[in-house]
C-alpha cells in the first residue's frame, strides 16, 4: 500500500511495524506490552501473526496483537493471521490481508490497529475539532454472513475508550473491491494523536478472508485564503488548493486574474469577496475562461457580498470551463449542525446538556427509533419517532411502537404537544418523555419529564444564525375537503414541516392503537409559492393476525405534492400548501373525512429551504446524485423516505411500513468545514412466516441515508461525500434493492 497524495497508510514501511489490537482493553494487557515489533520487511504473502493458544501466547513476532473475542479463547487458535498480499491488490503492489479463522462467535470483530515504533499505537495525528475524510479499499471473500468492516478512532491515549468515533461499513459483494469512505469530525476533547483500528466481522462461523488497501485521509473544508488584492493583475496558484478565496480591497481598479498550475478534470472553486464597494472594482477572468452558456458572469460590486465560480480545466484545449456560478451573494449567516446522543435514563427532573454544537440554536429537530447503539438491521421492536422544539420548555412529537415476532400485531402511537422526544410501551404507557429546557451558547439542554427505560439514540438537526424566525405550533384539520388558513405564526414562512398521526379527534397528548406516522413539508424558496413539497407516511394495523401495513411517499417540484397525510388501509387525509401568507399558510385538503385530527408544524423564515427528489441506486459503489443549484449554498440536507419508489400523488399506497430518515449538516459559516451525518431506518413487514410480525431497525452514524431489504439486510447506504458552495455530492456504498425515492429538504442561503 504505497503512500498516496494527501494521505497516510498503515504499512510495513522501512521499519516494518504492524500491530493487531484487541477489542477490549483487557485483551491487550499482560505479556504483550514488553514484546518487540513484528518485522514485515521483505515479506510477500507471508504469515505476519499466528498463535497456538490464547491471546499473548506464541504470537508470530513481538508487539503483534490479535483482536480476539470479547470473552473466551482466541477463535481458531493458530489459524487467524495477517499477511502482505501481492496478488490481490487494489493499487500499488501489495495489500494487507486478514484471514479470519473458522469457529467462534459470528459477531466477533477481529483486525488490526496502528502502531508506531517511537510513539506507540496512538500515532495518527488528527487535529481536534477538524473534519477528515478517511478512504480505503476493502474486500471480502464471502458475504454469506453479511460481513462488515468497522473503523474505530480512539482519540485519547490518556484515557483509552473514553473519546471514540466509529463507523460500520457492510460489504456489498464478495471478491470485489469497494471504496469505504468515512467523514468524521474529531471531537474537541481529542488528544493530539489517535489510534485507528480496522476490524472485520464475518457474520458466520466460516473462515473468511478480508483485504485492506490504499488507506488515505484528508482534511475537508479547507480554504486557501489569498488575502486582500488591490493590484491590476493577480495570479491564482491553483496548486494551493481546489477551494480558494480572494478579497477585493478599496482601490478603485478591476483585478485581472490569471490561473496557474491547473490539473485537468479537477473542480476548482473561487470565492471573490468584496470588502467595500468601488465604482470600477471587481474581477476579470482570463481570456481562456469559458463562461456558462458563453455568458460572462455579472460580478457583483457590493460590500460584504461574494461571487462564487466553479470550473474545470481541459488540458488538451488549454481552456477553463465554468460549471456553476453565483453572483451577488451575501455572506452566509445560516448555521446548522447535526449529531446524535444517547438519551439519559436518569430520573424525571434530570437534565442532559448537548454541547459542541458550535452556536446557540433557535430550533432543533429530533428523530429516533428503538436502537441504543449503532449498527445495521436488527430484529427488535419497531419504533419510529420525530419531534421538534423552537422555544424553551416546549416540544412536539409523534412516535409509534410495534412489537416484533408476535402472531397478533401489537401497534401503538402517540401525539405529544408537551415533549420533543418520547417513548411508549405496548400497553400505551409513557416509557420516557423529554422537553427542550433551554437553548445554550454551544448547544441545548433537554429535561426528562418521564424517565426512559432504555437509552435510545436520538439524532438531531439544529438551526441558528441571523436573520431567522421560527415557530412551532399545532392546529386541527378542517372537517371535509377544501381550504384551511392556519394563522398565528407571526411572520410569513419560507418553509414549513408537518408531523401528525391519527388521534381520532382526541386532543394531545394522547396514545392510540395502531401505528400512524406522517412527516412532510413544503417550501416557498423562490417567493412564487411553487417550489417543492413532499411527505412520507406509514400505517400498521393493531390486534390482527394478518395485519395491514402501508407506506406512502410522494414528492413534487411545486406545491402540488401532499405535505400532510393520514393513512389507514387507504389514504384518509391529504393536504397541500397552496400559499405561504403574512401570518401563516393556507392548506388545501384534497381528501379529508370529518375527524378533527391534530397536526404539529414547524414554520421557518430566513434560511432558504428547497425540496429535491433523489433516487437510490440498485448497484454500488455508485453515485446516486450530485444536487447542484447555482443559486443556493447548501448548509444541511434532511432526507427521508419509505424505502420504495415514489408513489403517484394521491394514488394508492404500498405494502410494508418503512420509514428512513437521515441528515448531513455543515458546521462552516461559508462553505464546507465540518460535515456530520447520521441516519436511522425502521421496517415493519407483514408477510413473514405464519404472518408473524417482522420488525427491524438500524442506526448509522456517519451516513445520511439507509434502507432495509425485504430480507431485513442493509440496503441503500448513502453518505454525503463532498459539499461545495453550490452543490453536494453523494456516494452509495451499499446497493439498494429498489430505486427508492428520497425526499430531500436542503437548508442554506
Amino acid at each position: 500500500m504505497p503512500n498516496k497524495p494527501y494521505g497516510w497508510v498503515i504499512d510495513s514501511g522501512a521499519a516494518g511495524q504492524l500491530v493487531l489490537a484487541g477489542e477490549e482493553s483487557g485483551a491487550l494487557a499482560g505479556g504483550l506490552a514488553s514484546l518487540e515489533p513484528t518485522d514485515l520487511t521483505g515479506m510477500s504473502a507471508d504469515l505476519l501473526l499466528g498463535g497456538t493458544g490464547s491471546i499473548g501466547e506464541g504470537l508470530g513476532g513481538g508487539g503483534s496483537r490479535l483482536i480476539g473475542p470479547a470473552t473466551g479463547a482466541l477463535v481458531g487458535p493458530g489459524l487467524s493471521s495477517a499477511s502482505k498480499d501481492r496478488t490481490t491488490v487494489y493499487s500499488g503492489d501489495v495489500s494487507l490481508r486478514y484471514d479470519f479463522a473458522a469457529g467462534g462467535d459470528p459477531a466477533d470483530w477481529q483486525g488490526f490497529s496502528t502502531n508506531d515504533p517511537v510513539v506507540g499505537p496512538w500515532s495518527v495525528s488528527l487535529r481536534p475539532g477538524v473534519t477528515y475524510k478517511l478512504r480505503m479499499a476493502i474486500r471480502v471473500s464471502s458475504i454469506a454472513g453479511a460481513a462488515a468492516c468497522r473503523l474505530t478512532l480512539d482519540h485519547s491515549a490518556a484515557a483509552p475508550g473514553t473519546v471514540v468515533s466509529s463507523k460500520v461499513i457492510p460489504f456489498a459483494a464478495a471478491n470485489a473491491w469497494q471504496i469505504a469512505e468515512w467523514v468524521v469530525k474529531v471531537p474537541t476533547t481529542a488528544g493530539p494523536n489517535s489510534l485507528l483500528s480496522i476490524q472485520f466481522q464475518r457474520g458466520t462461523t466460516a473462515a473468511t478472508s478480508f483485504w485492506v488497501d490504499s488507506i488515505r485521509s484528508e482534511e475537508v473544508g479547507v480554504i486557501y485564503d489569498n488575502g486582500t488584492v488591490d493590484s491590476a493583475t493577480f495570479t491564482v496558484d491553483l496548486a494551493n488548493g481546489t477551494h480558494q478565496r480572494i478579497t477585493k480591497g478599496t482601490v478603485n481598479i478591476k483585478v485581472g486574474l490569471a490561473l496557474s498550475n491547473p490539473v485537468s478534470g479537477v473542480v476548482y472553486v473561487l470565492e471573490l469577496h468584496h470588502s467595500s464597494p468601488t465604482t470600477a472594482g471587481g474581477f476579470n477572468m482570463p481570456s481562456n475562461f469559458v463562461y456558462l452558456n458563453d455568458t460572462p458572469l455579472g460580478l457583483t460590486n457590493v460590500a460584504g457580498h461574494s461571487d462564487v465560480l466553479a470550473f474545470v480545466y481541459d488540458s488538451i484545449a488549454g481552456v477553463f470551463y465554468q460549471v456553476a456560478e453565483g453572483a451577488d451573494e451575501p455572506d452566509v449567516a445560516v448555521q446548522t449542525a447535526t449529531g446524535s446522543f444517547s438519551i439519559t435514563t436518569a430520573a424525571a427532573g434530570s437534565t442532559q446538556a448537548i454541547t459542541s454544537v458550535g452556536f446557540q440554536p433557535v430550533a432543533v429537530i429530533f428523530w429516533w427509533n428503538d436502537r441504543t447503539s449503532s449498527g445495521g438491521p436488527t430484529a427488535q421492536a419497531w419504533r419510529i419517532g420525530m419531534g421538534w422544539a423552537a422555544a424553551p420548555n416546549t416540544g412536539f412529537c409523534v412516535h409509534c411502537l410495534g412489537v416484533n415476532a408476535v402472531a397478533t400485531s401489537d401497534e401503538q402511537h402517540r401525539l405529544d404537544n408537551a415533549n420533543c422526544i418520547g417513548s411508549i410501551t405496548n400497553a400505551q404507557a409513557v416509557d420516557g418523555a423529554a422537553v427542550l429546557q433551554s437553548f445554550d451558547p454551544d448547544g441545548f439542554t433537554i429535561k426528562i419529564n418521564t424517565q426512559f427505560t432504555n437509552s435510545l439514540v436520538v439524532g438531531w438537526l439544529a438551526l441558528g444564525g441571523s436573520p431567522i424566525s421560527v415557530k412551532a405550533g399545532s392546529f386541527t384539520m378542517r372537517s371535509g375537503t377544501g381550504t384551511q388558513a392556519v394563522q398565528g405564526v407571526g411572520f410569513k414562512p419560507g418553509w414549513a414541516l408537518f408531523l401528525t398521526g391519527n388521534d381520532a379527534g382526541n386532543a394531545p397528548p394522547v396514545t392510540r392503537a395502531a401505528s400512524h406516522f406522517s412527516f412532510g413539508g413544503a417550501s416557498n424558496y423562490d417567493g412564487s409559492g411553487t417550489q417543492g413539497s413532499g411527505v412520507a407516511a406509514i400505517y400498521c394495523q393493531d390486534v390482527v393476525t394478518s395485519p395491514t401495513t402501508r407506506h406512502y411517499c410522494v414528492h413534487a417540484n411545486d406545491l402540488s405534492s401532499d405535505c400532510i397525510t393520514v393513512m389507514g388501509a387507504a389514504l384518509i387525509s391529504q393536504a397541500q400548501v397552496t400559499s405561504f401568507d403574512s401570518d401563516g399558510f393556507t392548506l388545501n385538503w384534497s381528501a379529508q373525512d370529518t375527524v378533527l385530527r391534530t397536526v404539529f408544524y414547524l414554520a421557518v423564515s430566513g434560511p432558504r429551504a428547497k425540496f429535491y427528489n433523489m433516487l437510490s441506486n440498485v448497484s454500488a459503489p455508485s453515485t446516486p446524485a450530485e444536487l447542484v443549484d447555482v443559486t443556493f449554498r447548501p448548509k444541511a440536507d434532511l432526507l427521508w423516505s419509505c424505502g420504495d419508489a415514489f408513489q403517484t400523488i394521491g394514488g394508492a399506497n404500498a405494502n410494508d411500513a418503512k420509514f428512513n430518515i437521515g441528515c448531513w449538516a455543515n458546521a462552516g459559516t461559508r462553505q464546507k468545514a465540518a460535515v456530520v451525518q447520521t441516519c436511522i431506518a425502521a421496517q415493519n413487514r407483514n408477510f413473514a412466516s405464519a404472518h408473524v410480525t417482522d420488525c427491524t431497525e438500524s442506526y448509522q452514524p456517519g451516513d445520511c441515508y439507509t434502507n432495509h431489504s425485504s430480507t431485513d439486510t442493509q440496503a441503500g447506504l448513502i453518505t454525503c461525500s463532498d459539499v461545495q458552495p453550490r452543490f453536494a455530492d453523494y456516494s452509495q456504498t451499499v446497493a439498494d434493492t429498489v430505486q427508492a425515492g428520497i425526499v430531500t429538504l436542503r437548508v442554506g442561503a
